[in-house]
């Protein structure tokens, strides 16, 4: 599930359970919305950890690793939603 502010949703002309594209500059993945107002409006939240369609990996990049640790940027990804999917 994608956690998306229902102000932010409706602005998608999102329901509840539909699906979502969360789209970044690397890749995009799919998820079911779950409209929250427990995120920002200007936010979106997506599990790791998922394999296939949902797999939060393919919005990331190896560009921009951390120069002590070598973590990837996890957070504060700029994105784009797109209502549907496949």
């Amino acid at each position: 599930e994608a956690l998306i502010h229902p102000e932010r949703g409706r602005s998608l002309g999102l329901i509840e359970g539909a699906k979502v594209v969360v789209v970044t500059g690397t890749g995009r993945s799919v998820y079911r919305a779950k409209l929250t107002e427990a995120v920002d409006p200007e936010v979106v939240v997506v599990p790791n950890g998922w394999p296939g369609e949902a797999n939060a990996n393919r919005l990331t990049s190896t560009e921009g690793l951390d120069p002590i640790s070598g973590f990837p940027r996890l957070r504060g990804l700029v994105c784009r939603l797109e209502p549907g999917g496949r």
